[in-house]
């Protein structure tokens, strides 16, 4: 069942920040890019161009899907409830209250999130058999030139790109920006093709958070 692209518009990544960083003096512009960092240069808000939060186109999308709100308000079509699951690791405190809050944004869209809690042993299996629906997880890139890293996260062929979203000529355009040697040409294809791969909507970037400067 395809509901990513109704999915993503009933997110609200701003709020998602505020309960990741509450008590932490921390503040940031909501990241657009899966691959370049804002201070960057060359940096575009992709994410923005493709993307904003608004639970009224998802409900719009939705219904021309044909996902129609059940007498409880949870969506239906063709005998099926739109129940999406969201695979929560550990019982800390921090990771309940965003689990929470994904489930009170998309509940007024109609979709239900169905929290289900797995064992912090369990990480690397449930992504690499990529067992989830919904899925909070992060990465720490150590790569100044970002954008050769589109591929890992975009390419339907690598393992890493974890949702497997993508197609084979979304690939090609891909692969095509590595070889772009002037480095602000290569940025400037890496935005325009990532603004492509975001339309999977498939891995939004949530939040950067802080960084260490020690």
């Amino acid at each position: 069942m395809s509901v990513t692209l109704d999915f993503d518009w009933g997110i609200d990544r701003g709020q998602i920040a505020k309960i990741r960083f509450q008590g932490l003096d921390h503040e940031e512009p909501l990241p657009g890019s899966s691959v370049l960092y804002s201070f960057r240069k060359g940096y575009e808000d992709n994410v923005s161009a493709v993307l904003k939060h608004s639970p009224d186109e998802a409900k719009k999308q939705l219904d021309a899907a044909g996902w129609k709100p059940g007498a409880d308000g949870v969506r239906e079509k063709d005998g099926k409830r739109l129940e999406v699951g969201y695979t929560l690791l550990g019982d800390d405190a921090l990771g309940k209250a965003t689990a929470g809050a994904f489930a009170a944004m998309l509940k007024p869209v109609g979709i239900r999130l169905n929290i289900k809690k797995a064992d912090e042993a369990d990480f690397s299996t449930i992504l690499s058999d990529r067992k989830f629906d919904l899925f909070l997880s992060g990465n720490r890139s150590m790569d100044p030139f970002g954008a050769r890293c589109l591929c890992d996260f975009s390419c339907s062929d690598r393992d890493s790109n974890l949702t497997g979203a993508g197609s084979p000529e979304l690939d090609k355009e891909i692969r095509a920006t590595t070889e772009i040697a002037d480095v602000d040409e290569q940025v400037a294809a890496v935005n325009k093709v990532e603004r492509e791969a975001l339309q999977e909507y498939a891995l939004p970037p949530c939040t950067a958070g802080p960084r260490r400067t020690a």
